[in-house]
């Protein structure tokens, strides 16, 4: 089992950047607001925490797409990482298109743990107001609150 780790920082005007490591690797990608990727965070941590058997997140560039797959067996999860280009974008992608990045095995508390920790950070760095300033859309509090709880 390697070590899996995620980083979520939120830029100015609509723009953040996410790293997602094993350890040995760290793919960093930045992250448009054309799709509400730290919801897709938030929702993922909370089912993989109610022991749903498969979660993604999705990280828009312009162009292209950055996806993070979990999929969940037991007290372990599989992760993979798939970065999608503009050229193979016509709409939503399968699981099984886009080129692998990283993938690997973790436990799911581990994940629950590094997207709580990420929400954390802004919560508390930078707070609900301002992360509504920069990003245009709400940070998701109440998903942030049932992972603290």
């Amino acid at each position: 089992m390697v070590k899996f780790a995620i980083s979520y920082q939120v830029h100015e005007h609509g723009w953040a950047s996410v790293a997602l490591s094993d350890g040995r690797t760290t793919i960093e990608r930045p992250v448009s607001c054309l799709h509400d990727s730290l919801l897709d965070l938030a929702r993922m941590a909370l089912s993989l925490k109610a022991g749903h058997a498969e979660s993604m997140a999705r990280f828009l560039d312009e162009p292209g797409e950055l996806q993070l797959v979990v999929i969940r067996d037991g007290h372990q999860a599989k992760y993979t990482v798939r970065w999608f280009s503009e050229e193979s974008r016509g709409g939503m992608f399968s699981a099984e298109d886009g080129d692998i990045l990283l993938e690997g095995t973790t436990t799911p508390v581990r994940i629950v743990q590094q997207i709580t920790q990420v929400l954390w950070k802004i919560h508390e760095q930078i707070g609900v107001k301002e992360y509504r300033n920069r990003w245009q859309a709400d940070f998701p509090l109440r998903e942030y609150q049932q992972l603290s709880g």
